[in-house]
């Protein structure tokens, strides 16, 4: 730090910290003149003089000059200190994806949509003719708002750069750059970016790098030789089939812009299959178009020869609507190429040429396609010919012609698409009302099996749902019948949580009797009649199963009649688990308090879902409570008294013992805590035991007052983790959330005091309503606050009132 402050910033600028260094640079957090935060990102003075290094740097502080994109990094321009260039950058409060990834791989859904952010700013940067070189994630900030945005241009290379390696050297980061980058850094493309963009969502999937090595020379050799590991087996395969493509080791196998990258991602988003456009498949498609062509040639010189009917062996091919073979197989078309302008069509040709003669090679390819079904080989047909180049002798009158052409052609695929949509769903809706049916039966339906018998269906019907949607946004009969299998499956969810509330709760009540009563035998017996589907959708029930499950070895004598002492010599070496045991033999031998103070202790350890001691001692405290309720009340020198305790007075006395700071009351009914100006410095954590079946939390309230002389206000302080009042700096908004809602403007107001304050649900501040929050639940009634250490509430108190 004292080096830090050392730095002779320009004047109106201040230091707040330093942010991260790299071996060229450090970064540091700076406030502007404005007040405004700031990344200010400084060379090192080992290479500052360095000709190499400036030409870089020169390089990227252009090139952010040029670009303003939301998914990049915004300079704010140049600034000199002592003698060290240095870039004013925007300053990103989000972790790096790199940061993100130390807790654990992403879900793929959000793997992709920081892929589409992140390929849009690569698009802007390829578009002015440079490419980035450093895609990692180290390099992607995650905003709240504007979500990736790609930062360290500084080993960006434009078209017009010398080289500018070090002899032998790779730039870039080896785990993330593509083979020919590691071969020659100095004639990476776009392709380059492509391939490191691939290599960082390969990461963010799988959680580590996709390519590790014990040093810099093996990760390169595995780089250049190897295939990464594969993806987890829950990353969707038409994901895998993207980032296969995007980490292709030979450049024409693999995605040749970042846009179809960008494209094939937000397709596997919308649940639409990739299209997968690589040069090597453009090829292998005009390669067929050539082919096509020349089969047109050939029909064309036959025509000439014979007349159409008596021409032996030719096809039909007269006609703009006749489906005609172009000797290509059904399915030999690769659905996911497409071919460049660069084509047969292209040439020159004679005066007087006419539209339908030009386009029949590509009309016999597309409606051979649509004849047998193959909607998206058709359309994809359909792109190819939209990509020719027209020859240059037309005039408007054929390019309007062959507008309004592509235009009709592509209407009846859509038309023929839309048709084929609405007999999948028209299956598909009866077969639902069928499963619907069959669950109101008997609440059970084997769904995979069902999903099956659809896909069954539709493939008797000979319906290529797999080629919809052909447009983003398209009817998509496999997505509807992924919504009907959900709704089938909240429908059983729904109908088996509904039957194991009706069967389990008396099952538990006639089981808890037999237990008390010695019967153990009758117990396990009885209890072997519950159908095991329900214990799935009953939490009780799934803690009476590992109750009676730890019960069944026993004998009944040594359940109810055994001493403690020499039974806990036969159950298991671990304390833990004999003294859970045990708690459950005392409670079937009708000693409480006993049982809860065994149980107690266990609960600050791990155990198994179903075998949670917080399950027990929170049921047993409530049947304790309800026991001493009943019990009759003894008064000094009287008889006793048959009137139970007050629930609220109970309650009231329990959190006296655990609450030492503040008042604690009972008022109509309700038990009400309040803290006078309480010093709880940065955070407040409190958890309260109540019986949540019988109370709620029906009002709170923050007071608070901020004297006005101070000029400053917390950054953020948040109350019963449902609301939270912020404002990071001094220029920036107010924001107020409550649960999932956002207003702004609302917030601090120095010199008056303020009321946060939630009455049946309903939140205001200052009695301006803002929102709502859901019913606290819990076995536990938890008070959470957190604020800046120099915010001090002048009251805080809140009341739960009975059910």
């Amino acid at each position: 730090r004292d080096a830090l402050s050392e730095l002779g910033l320009p004047a109106g600028f201040s230091l707040e910290r330093r942010l991260g260094h790299s071996p060229l640079s450090e970064v540091f957090l700076v406030r502007d003149p404005g007040g405004e935060q700031r990344a200010l990102k400084l060379l090192r003075p080992s290479v500052a003089s360095d000709p190499r290094v400036l030409e870089r740097w020169k390089r990227e502080s252009q090139l952010l000059k040029e670009i303003d994109h939301p998914n990049l990094i915004r300079s704010f321009g140049e600034l000199e200190v002592d003698g060290r260039p240095g870039l004013l950058l925007e300053f990103i409060e989000g972790a790096s994806l790199r940061d993100r990834l130390r807790q654990g791989a992403l879900e793929w859904e959000q793997a992709a949509r920081i892929g589409v952010q992140v390929a849009r700013a690569l698009e802007r940067i390829h578009r002015h003719g440079a490419v980035h070189r450093d895609v990692k994630p180290h390099n992607v900030l995650l905003d709240p708002r504007r979500g990736a945005i790609l930062a360290d241009l500084g080993l960006v290379r434009r078209r017009e750069d010398p080289t500018l390696t070090r002899q032998g050297a790779a730039l870039g980061s080896p785990a993330y750059m593509s083979p020919e980058q590691a071969r020659d850094p100095s004639e990476s493309g776009p392709q380059a970016d492509v391939y490191s963009l691939g290599a960082t969502l390969h990461h963010a999937l799988s959680g580590k790098p996709p390519f590790l090595g014990a040093g810099v020379g093996e990760v390169i050799h595995r780089v250049m030789h190897l295939d990464p590991e594969p993806l987890p087996e829950r990353v969707p395969e038409p994901l895998v089939k993207v980032l296969e493509v995007a980490m292709a080791k030979d450049p024409a196998r693999r995605y040749s812009r970042a846009a179809d990258l960008r494209a094939d991602l937000a397709r596997v988003l919308t649940g639409a299959p990739p299209r997968l456009l690589t040069a090597f498949r453009l090829r292998r498609r005009r390669r067929r178009a050539l082919g096509a062509s020349s089969l047109a040639g050939a029909a064309l010189l036959a025509w000439a020869v014979f007349p159409l009917d008596s021409a032996p062996g030719l096809p039909e091919l007269a006609g703009s609507s006749a489906a005609a073979p172009t000797g290509l197989e059904a399915g030999a078309a690769d659905p996911a190429a497409g071919l460049d302008r660069e084509t047969a069509g292209s040439a020159a040709e004679p005066p007087g040429l006419r539209h339908p003669d030009w386009v029949l090679p590509f009309d016999a390819a597309w409606r051979s396609a649509l004849a047998s079904g193959q909607l998206r080989r058709a359309l994809d047909e359909l792109d190819i010919l939209a990509a020719q180049r027209l020859p240059r002798s037309v005039g408007p009158a054929f390019r309007r012609e062959h507008e309004a052409y592509l235009r009709r052609a592509e209407e009846d695929v859509l038309r023929q698409a839309e048709a084929l949509a609405v007999e999948a769903e028209s299956i598909l809706a009866a077969l639902e009302r069928g499963a619907g049916e069959q669950l109101g039966e008997d609440s059970y339906l084997d769904l995979a099996t069902w999903e099956d018998s659809v896909e069954a269906a539709w493939a008797e019907r000979r319906l290529r749902v797999a080629d919809l949607p052909l447009r983003l946004g398209g009817s998509s009969p496999r997505s509807r019948l992924r919504q009907a299998a959900d709704r089938l499956r909240n429908r059983q969810a729904h109908a088996l949580n509904e039957r194991a509330d009706e069967a389990i709760p008396p099952r538990r009540e006639g089981i808890r009797a037999l237990l008390r009563a010695g019967e153990l035998e009758e117990a396990l017996a009885n209890w072997s009649r519950v159908e095991a589907a329900l214990l799935e959708w009953s939490r009780e029930g799934r803690f009476e199963q590992a109750r009676l499950d730890a019960l069944r070895p026993l004998r009944p004598e040594q359940v109810y009649q055994e001493g403690l002492a020499r039974l806990r010599g036969r159950l298991s070496t671990d304390p833990s688990e004999q003294d859970w045991l045990l708690a459950h033999i005392v409670w079937c031998r009708g000693d409480l308090e006993l049982a809860l103070d065994l149980m107690r202790p266990l609960v600050a350890q791990r155990w198994e879902p179903a075998r949670d001691p917080a399950f027990w001692v929170e049921e047993w405290e409530r049947e304790l409570q309800i026991a001493l309720a009943a019990a009759p009340r003894v008064r000094p020198g009287a008889e006793l008294d048959p009137a139970p305790l007050d629930p609220a007075e109970q309650l009231a006395e329990r959190w006296r013992k655990e609450v030492e700071d503040a008042t604690v009351t009972v008022r109509a009914g309700g038990v009400e805590l309040s803290w006078d100006a309480p010093h709880w410095g940065d955070e407040k954590v409190l958890s309260l035991p109540w019986d949540r079946v019988h109370w709620q939390l029906s009002d709170w309230q923050l007071r608070w007052s901020l004297p006005l002389e101070s000029g400053s206000v917390p950054r953020q302080v948040r109350w019963m983790g449902q609301v939270e009042i912020s404002k990071p700096d001094r220029r920036s908004e107010p924001l107020l959330r409550v649960g999932g809602q956002v207003r702004r403007g609302l917030g601090f107001q120095p010199g008056t005091e303020q009321v946060l304050e939630m009455h049946d649900g309903e939140v205001s501040l200052d009695t301006i309503p803002v929102g709502r929050v859901a019913a606290t639940g819990g076995n536990r009634l938890v008070v959470r606050y957190s604020a800046d250490p120099s915010f001090q509430p002048s009251r805080v108190w809140l009341r739960v009132e009975p059910r």
